[in-house]
């Protein structure tokens, strides 16, 4: 019995894809998304990248597919923008019959696919994600549809499984890698179809200040030229080990720059709702002798909001690696913590020294040298923005190479 309902299946969905194939009639884009396009807002940046890129090219219409239950909210459907939240098992797990059967036919009303490749493919978040995903682009193949992985990073050395499912779709499909460590990593072990490109989020067009709450703009303004960038994250400590001894560090290490040398800290979230709790619970840790030396960003803002912010700061030290990319697209500097080795090519790309990488190795056991470790990290801030202005554009261009081919490149005003 299950070799006959395992049978039937494989013909439903071989039948399946072969009426997808028939169609002759095919425009604009599917867009598979980041998995968390709200909550994260490294996710956010990514999604709202792609669709002002596709709409300014005249790519579209697009088609807008969610890769888990997080739903897509702060984008509108329009004429010639669709959501599509039904899908998304897919993309989580081969034992997704009914989406197997629905999604050629969906796919095959567009001439191209394109996935938000982020970190997600390399089996960091779980190999049956990376297979299931991979499985998706290769049903688009089937159909006769043009795909492409935008922007994505593989954080170690692939393993043989990873190699095997990129040697296959290599064969068909664009394979845009963000960082150049990634692409050494990929052609090591031969695997075609890879391109060098830079991340997606450099693009993120940044709100205008007037978007930002007055009192996080009343607060730049008195403290203009002393402000310093704060990102800590439960996920990134905690991994680090010993988190509360290493909370208390950087909060004494704060206060004494705050003291001394007159600085003021913007505490920057980058997911909801445990980014802002955590950064709260800490901003009580840091001011706890009373004197108001930060502001929590709460409400947490727009993804443009926090580049926003980003660019307000003279310096920022962040645990999550999107943050560091709103940083360095403002051309301003950052000083990241590391984990799953997803800053090191983003240094790279701007010839920046892993100096300003303190993993968990590095990671100052007292108060002291923490205190030492960023203000001379601050005091460089001037030189190492002159450095990434020099390198931004030619990251940005890497950027671009990810649409490469789709819709109409529009020109560029001089200058």
């Amino acid at each position: 019995m299950r070799l006959l309902v395992n049978t039937s299946k494989q013909i439903a969905r071989s039948l399946s894809c072969y009426i997808a194939r028939q169609r002759k009639s095919r425009r604009g884009v599917l867009v598979c998304s980041a998995p968390v396009p709200e909550r994260n807002r490294g996710d956010q940046a990514l999604l709202a990248v792609v669709v002002d890129e596709l709409e300014r090219r005249g790519a579209g219409p697009l088609t807008l597919l969610t890769t888990s239950n997080h739903p897509i909210e702060s984008l509108d459907v329009t004429p010639q923008r669709w959501i599509r939240d039904d899908l998304f098992h897919l993309f989580l797990t081969r034992r997704s019959f009914r989406e197997e059967i629905i999604f050629p036919s969906l796919v095959s009303k567009h001439r191209h696919l394109v996935m938000i490749g982020a970190d997600v493919l390399d089996e960091g978040y779980g190999i049956e994600r990376s297979v299931a995903s991979m499985h998706a682009i290769e049903l688009a193949n089937r159909v006769g549809v043009e795909t492409r992985i935008f922007g994505f990073s593989v954080n170690g050395p692939p393993s043989a499984g990873l190699q095997s499912r990129m040697n296959q779709l290599g064969q068909k499909t664009r394979l845009f890698v963000r960082d150049p460590e990634s692409f050494r990593r990929l052609e090591s072990v031969a695997t075609p179809g890879i391109e060098a490109a830079g991340d997606l989020a450099f693009l993120l067009h940044p709100a205008e200040a007037s978007e930002l709450q007055p009192a996080w703009l009343a607060f730049a303004a008195e403290h203009a030229g002393r402000l310093i960038g704060l990102n800590l994250t439960q996920v990134v400590l905690g991994l680090y080990g010993s988190e509360e001894t290493r909370l208390n560090i950087v909060a004494e290490a704060c206060r004494r720059l705050a003291l001394e040398d007159g600085l003021r800290f913007f505490l920057i979230p980058h997911d909801e709702p445990e980014g802002i709790a955590y950064l709260r619970s800490f901003q009580h840790r840091l001011e706890q002798e009373g004197e108001r030396i930060s502001i929590l960003i709460d409400p947490l803002a727009h993804s443009r909001c926090l580049k926003r912010i980003a660019g307000m700061c003279e310096h920022v030290f962040t645990c999550r690696l999107h943050l560091g990319i709103a940083t360095l697209g403002m051309g301003r500097p950052m000083t990241g913590f590391p984990y799953q080795g997803k800053f090191e090519g983003q240094f790279e790309l701007f010839g920046l020294s892993n100096d300003g990488l303190i993993g968990p190795d590095q990671f100052p056991k007292t108060a002291e040298e923490m205190f030492n470790l960023m203000r001379n990290r601050i005091s460089q801030s001037d030189s190492l923005a002159l450095q990434v202005q020099s390198r931004l554009p030619s990251v940005l261009e890497l950027s671009r190479r990810n649409f490469d081919g789709l819709g109409t490149e529009p020109s560029r005003r001089p200058g």
